[in-house]
Parts: C-alpha cells; structure tokens; sequence
C-alpha cells in the first residue's frame, strides 16, 4: 500500500503540471477540456485523502453573536441583526429608519484583515522568498486567513469564525456545473481561476516544505482550507488606501468586517469611502432605508460575468451589464497598411474586444460600442474600395453599402456567438422558471440569459437596420 504522505505529493505534483497545462492552453486557444476534467478529478482525490468526508456543510445560517460582540469591544457601532436565506446568504437587517446619504457604520482598520497585517506575521517569509507570492496578490491574504485560522487566540478569531466554511462560488462547482457554461465568456475565466488556486496550492504545498516550523504544518494545509480561504478573499476583499514605506498612500486588499455582510443591489454609484483622517471606512445608505429592511450596497458597475466569477451570483436586468465581441483585422488583408493607418489615427487595435451592452438599458446603434462600429467600417472595406479610407470619417456611415456589409458581418458573428452555447434563451427560460432547480444552476442561467438577451437584441436589430439600408 502506498503510504499516505506519498499519496499526497504524487497527487499534488500532478495537480501542479495539470493546472499549468490548463493555465496555458487557456492562453493560446488550445483545446483543454479532458487536462482540466482530470485537473478536478484530482482535486477531488487529495481531498478525500487529506480530509475524507469531513465536507464543510452547505450555506447555512449561523451565529453571529459573539462577532458583533467583539466589534462592540473594538467600538466599532452596529446597529443591525442579520437575516438569511439560500438565495443571499446573510444580509444586514435595519433595526431604524436610514435616509439615503446617511452614514450607516463606520469601521476602522484596526479590525480588518490586509495585506499589510499578512505581512506582519509569518506570511512576511513566503512573500520575501517567493516569486508567485510577491505575483498573485490574493495569495498572501489567503495564506494570512488560514494561518489565523487555526491560532488558538487569533486577534481576528470572532470575525474568522463568522465567515460561511462554504462557498457558492465557481471555486466550489462541479466539473457538470462549470461545463454548462460554454459559450459563455464566464467558461473560460472560471477554468483559468480554477486552473490558478490549484497551482497556487500545490505550489505553496511544496514550499511549505522549507517554512513548515515557521509558518504552517502541511498536514493542516488542505486544499479545501485553501480553496476555501482563497475563495473568501475572492469574493469579500475590498481595496483600502494605506500608509506605504514611503509615506504615500497604496492600495491594498482588505476584509472588512460587517461591511462584507452587506449584500449587493442594483444603483448608480458606490456610497462607501475610506476616510484617511479617521483611519475608517465609511457606509452610506445608497437609498432611504426602513426600519426591518434589509440594508444593501451598491458593489460598483459590475457585469453578470464579473459577480458569478469573483462570488457566484447574477442579477436579472443588470444596467451596467455587457458583453465583449472579438475582432481581428489580419495581415492578409489587402488593405492592411492602410486600414491600419486609419484605426490607429483613431485609437483602435488591431486586434480587440468591443463591447455589446445590456437591451435594459439601450436600445438600436446604442447597443453597440462606437469603436465597433468603426472597426466593423473599415474591416469590410474591399482592395476595389480603397477610395473610401481616404480621409474617412468613421465615426459615421461610409455609405449605406458599407453599413449594410458591416451589419451583415456582425450579424454574422453573433450567430455563431449563440451557436456555440448548448442550450437556446427559449429552453433556458423554461427551465430557469420551472420547479426544483438548484441556487447554483438559477444563477447560471440568469448569467446564460442575460449573455443571451444581449445576443438575440444586437442579432435583431443588425437584421433590422439591415432591411432598413438595403
């Protein structure tokens, strides 16, 4: 029988040279599909090695109690209870009337978690030592988290107990559920972040190696502990400005208690800022607020695809919501030089993502980018053409020809767009408002549809305007 140390090395060296398999393919097209299915499988067996069955449960509610109590002892002043339910996990409750404006809590840096409290402790020799430390900024605090974990007397230890041990986020998603996704722009950006905490930890495994007395036994070093811990930083950390060596504010990851507490609504701009005098971050209330309503944030102008990748979530009729299209004008092109030439004077790559953005808040030319537009002029210009990129103004319709070829490329790269995704919007509606389906595959598909509304609203009117030129 292989003993069970050498189990776990053999393991994580495969899930190091999966990992970077994925990582690059991912980086130059390849196909990576059956590298990252074994990638999973895997993970999966370390961790019934390292752990068994000793899964953290699903979401469930918890105590909150003894974290408020110790935010008390570090005056930090709430005046909120919490609710729960498996859509939004844990929210804040008002327990009085907010007016839109007004400061709801006030916390201080002395009890949030950052980058510069990582490098206070132990963490300070992998970060001097190590390339991918000093590289992958949510490592440190990752490793920071874990390490306060498991101390007897932690300084954080009511806010780290507080924390949910699982997560709905990609990090925790089965192969089936992450390859429901293709098609969808959020496909690929979910394999890579998988791809990089698994390389991240077997990476910081071996290292542990040379810090095991200083830093943390490997034996405690789990990967579930880890995807857990960097999972939490993915989908709680804030950047706060603090003092650097230099003394000029920087930048810096932070948890922040109770402020991470405050679930996410639609708005316009953000209603919380670090006040450098006080040493504080500051919540306003982003609308009136009673008293027995929950109390939510605006997290800032987020896509679908950034909330289901950084936390698990999609929001229905998201206004700051887009999509990205690729384009490529190619060497080959008779025109090259001179089609170059042209985006250049106005600032547009070669090669670029053009955004497509949201049919809940735009409709027509509106829905596309202007620098698609002229991208899309000038790459459909023919050699027997060339007349018309002389002196070009391309902020407007060449002719209706142009426009009308312009539309019809679009038009047709949308079309494959959408045929590349498993499911149609129509089957996808049916079954997001049918009985019995999970949080994780409801949020999915508000993801898939929204991509989906997006799609089929730039396709009709291409198709539109179109008919309209010819």
């Amino acid at each position: 029988m292989v003993p069970k140390k050498l189990k776990i090395t053999n393991l994580v060296k495969d899930i190091f040279d999966d990992a970077f398999e994925v990582t690059e393919a991912c980086r130059s097209g390849d196909e990576f599909w059956d590298t990252f299915v074994d990638l999973n499988n895997n993970l999966d067996k370390l961790m019934n090695i390292q752990i068994g069955n000793k899964r953290a449960p699903v979401y469930e509610k918890r105590n909150h109690g003894p974290f408020f109590n110790w935010l008390r002892s570090k005056d930090v002043d709430i005046d909120f209870d919490v609710s729960f339910n498996y859509n939004e996990g844990h929210g804040l409750i008002a327990k009085r009337d907010y007016e839109e404006g007004e400061v709801i809590c006030s916390i201080s840096d002395e009890v949030m978690m950052t980058n510069k409290t990582a490098l206070e402790g132990s963490v300070a020799l992998l970060v001097a030592q190590d390339e991918m430390f000093q590289q992958v900024q949510s490592l440190p605090m990752a490793m920071h988290l874990i390490i306060e974990r498991y101390k007897l007397k932690s300084r954080w230890g009511p806010y780290i107990t507080s924390l949910p041990k699982n997560l709905y986020m990609p990090l925790f998603w089965t192969t089936e559920q992450i390859a429901s996704l293709k098609g969808s722009p959020a496909f690929i950006e979910i394999v890579k972040q998988r791809a990089l905490v698994a390389r991240c930890y077997s990476h910081t495994w071996k290292l542990l190696e040379q810090f095991e007395d200083a830093v943390l036994s490997r034996d405690s070093f789990t990967y579930e502990v880890f995807r857990w811990a960097f999972g939490t930083i993915s989908c709680r950390k804030n950047q706060i400005p603090i003092i650097g060596k230099d003394g000029n504010p920087v930048q810096a990851l932070a948890l922040i208690p109770i402020y991470d507490l405050f679930n996410h609504e639609n708005g316009e701009t953000i209603t919380a800022e670090f006040n450098m005098e006080t040493n504080a971050i500051e919540c306003k209330a982003k609308r009136d607020f009673k008293a027995g309503e929950q109390i939510y944030m605006f997290y800032g102008h987020r896509t679908n695809n950034d909330l289901i990748v950084a936390s698990g979530f999609a929001i229905e009729n998201n206004r700051w919501d887009f999509m990205t299209i690729l384009f490529e004008l190619r060497e080959n092109d008779q025109l090259f030089d001179q089609k170059l030439t042209l985006l250049n004077a106005h600032n547009i790559p070669q090669k670029g993502l053009y955004m497509l953005y949201s049919p809940h808040s735009y409709t027509g030319y509106d829905l596309l980018s202007e620098e698609l537009l002229q991208f899309l002029r000038v790459f459909v210009v023919k050699s027997n053409e060339a007349e018309l990129l002389e002196n070009a103004q391309i902020d407007k319709p060449l002719n209706n020809a142009n426009e009308w070829k312009a539309l019809s490329v679009l038009y047709l790269k949308i079309v494959q767009l959408l045929d590349q995704y498993p499911n149609t919007l129509e089957e996808d509606l049916v079954e997001y408002n049918s009985d019995g389906v999970d949080h994780v595959r409801k949020h999915i598909l508000k993801l898939l549809i929204a991509e989906k509304e997006i799609l089929h609203a730039v396709k009709d009117f291409a198709n539109t305007e179109k008919a309209r030129l010819k």
